[in-house]
């Protein structure tokens, strides 16, 4: 067909107990955004059992989905505890912090009262956490979905007689390199590595820019708190045969990319590369496809439009009662 792709899978279920007429269109009142997987935590930094964690530390937490900032944010959804053990007997002691998120909603940022004490520390969210759609974390029908119910925990160890971190954060490397040649006109995202966790909320299109000489190019940018990365995704095709540069803003400004405890960047960090002179001719392949009861997920082999797709001939179907299938390209 011509690079046209088909990629089939079977729904069916019985829901809120009544019966289930897939022509009965229009007559359902029960159905919501259509997503119903509960989100759930990535991973934090510091990472699980991780121990001599400094003092001033903060605590970030990754999220699968974007998340509802007030329910993140309001207090006692989050907590950070401090634990102590004496004659086998546990005790838990709530330390003060402040949540925020991201520009993303998907990276909560704890930031304790005061520089934490030597010992085990535990950060628990809470079931009453909830997506940006509305899907807690809890089990509303298990009453779940309350600050008294533990939907995940990490811990890690402050050290004794460690130092508040001081150190400001190094760039150990990047993609491109400098004067890298040769780079595609459609690169994907450029990525940045940093030597440590980063404060996400100074990661973002301030700090992290793409330039052709003097004029700025518009792109997406995001932050893995897992891996200390960043990456930028330019929204448009780059010239051929013409010098970019990739800077991360550094030096003792309020708009500079700073570590998890708030030290910047030494100063400004230039990656300066050039393109291909070649252009794009090379039509995207689609590498795999998979599905399960929530989603289907597609991956090409390189950036693509994002525009919403409103072709009723090559996207044909969307949710649909029995056999599904998402079409792509053209027969």
């Amino acid at each position: 067909t011509q690079g046209g792709h088909v990629i089939s899978f079977t729904t069916g279920g019985n829901f809120m107990g009544g019966g289930f007429d897939p022509n009965a269109q229009g007559s359902w009142t029960n159905f919501g955004s259509g997503e119903m997987k509960p989100p759930f935590v990535m991973g934090t930094a510091p990472n699980d059992g991780t121990t001599n964690v400094v003092p001033n530390t903060k605590v970030n937490i990754s999220f699968s989905d974007p998340m509802d900032t007030s329910s993140v944010t309001t207090s006692g959804n989050i907590k950070l505890y401090r634990i102590t053990v004496s004659n086998n007997v546990e005790t838990a002691t709530a330390v003060s912090v402040t949540t925020t998120m991201d520009t993303s909603q998907k990276i909560a940022i704890l930031a304790p009262a005061s520089s934490l004490s030597a010992g085990k520390y535990r950060a628990v969210v809470t079931g009453a956490v909830k997506s940006a759609n509305g899907i807690f974390m809890g089990n509303p029908g298990s009453g779940q979905n309350t600050s008294s119910f533990e939907s995940f925990r990490s811990h890690f160890d402050v050290g004794a007689n460690i130092s508040a971190d001081t150190t400001r954060p190094t760039i150990k490397g990047t993609w491109p390199i400098n004067n890298d040649t040769g780079i595609a006109v459609n690169p994907g995202a450029l990525s940045i590595q940093f030597s440590e966790a980063m404060d996400p909320t100074s990661i973002n299109s301030n700090t992290v820019t793409l330039k052709r000489g003097t004029t700025q190019i518009t792109g997406n940018v995001s932050y893995d708190p897992m891996s200390y990365s960043a990456s930028f995704a330019p929204n448009v095709v780059l010239t051929t045969n013409t010098n970019y540069t990739l800077t991360i803003t550094g030096g003792a400004t309020s708009s500079s990319a700073t570590d998890i405890v708030g030290n910047p960047l030494a100063s400004d960090y230039a990656v300066v590369f050039t393109t291909s002179s070649t252009g794009d001719t090379q039509a995207p392949k689609i590498m795999f496809a998979n599905g399960d009861e929530y989603s289907v997920a597609i991956t090409f082999s390189e950036p693509m439009n994002s525009a919403k797709i409103t072709d009723s001939t090559n996207w044909a179907k969307s949710i649909l009662y029995g056999e599904i299938q998402a079409k792509c390209g053209h027969n």
